[in-house]
């Protein structure tokens, strides 16, 4: 009977893919008349960077962020993704394409691949946290859920390491639940690099929250203070 493995520590790394709003000066005639969308949820995820940022300072870990809006690139989809493209950078030259991936896409993602990588020979598990905040309502219907955590549930460790961050994030009064209000093996960043690297090398999880609970400043900082310490106490159960 073989050995069991050794447990691993946990590395944290943090991203917030949909930061900002920004459009780059030298694609901005494509978004003419378009400052609804920036503005909107659609532009990006509302809230979404005050929570990371104060995460990741609570936390002491690396955060990898994108501030350019989703409309001009969605880094939290597959290159081969209809998604990645908006109506605004659909129809681009190629060239004007492959130059918003090599500024405001693949960076964040190689930046990613190199912490697992940094962590796996540092002898510990990666744990990344990718950060988004989700509307109040949707088409019309009012989300009663507040908090979700996105996850694999066939990767073991990680459906663990998430109900029992789930378990407590409940223990502070909210509406939390598994994997709403999106799927977790849903195309994105950490459904990706579950494809790159074994469940001993990686656990991702997404943190949804949603956006009404981030609009006062100094609730939000609450939140993601709690939200903290939940993490940490649910990793080191």
């Amino acid at each position: 009977m073989a050995a069991p493995t050794p447990a691993r520590d946990f590395f944290l790394m943090l991203s917030c893919e949909h930061a900002g709003n920004r459009v780059p000066e030298a694609w901005s005639e494509a978004f003419a008349g378009a400052e609804a969308d920036l503005n909107s949820h659609r532009g990006c995820d509302e809230g979404a960077l005050p929570l990371a940022l104060r995460l990741a300072s609570d936390l002491g870990a690396p955060l990898l962020l994108s501030t350019v809006s989703r409309l001009v690139v969605e880094p939290n989809r597959s290159l081969d993704n209809p998604g990645l493209w908006s109506e605004y950078t659909r129809g681009l030259h190629d060239d004007d394409k492959r130059e918003i991936l090599a500024e405001h896409y693949t960076p964040l993602r190689s930046r990613a691949v190199q912490l697992v990588d940094l962590a796996s020979r540092a002898g510990m598990t990666m744990l990344h946290l990718s950060i988004h905040s989700f509307t109040p309502v949707f088409e019309g219907v009012r989300r009663s859920v507040e908090v979700g955590v996105l996850f694999d549930p066939v990767r073991k460790a990680e459906k663990r390491l998430a109900e029992r961050w789930i378990e407590a994030i409940r223990g502070l009064g909210l509406d939390a639940r598994a994997n709403e209000p999106y799927e977790g093996v849903a195309d994105g960043h950490t459904t990706a690099l579950r494809r790159q690297f074994p469940s001993w090398m990686y656990i991702g999880l997404e943190l949804e929250v949603r956006s009404d609970l981030l609009t006062d400043p100094a609730a939000a900082e609450a939140l993601a203070a709690r939200l903290g310490r939940t993490l940490l106490d649910s990793m080191h159960e």
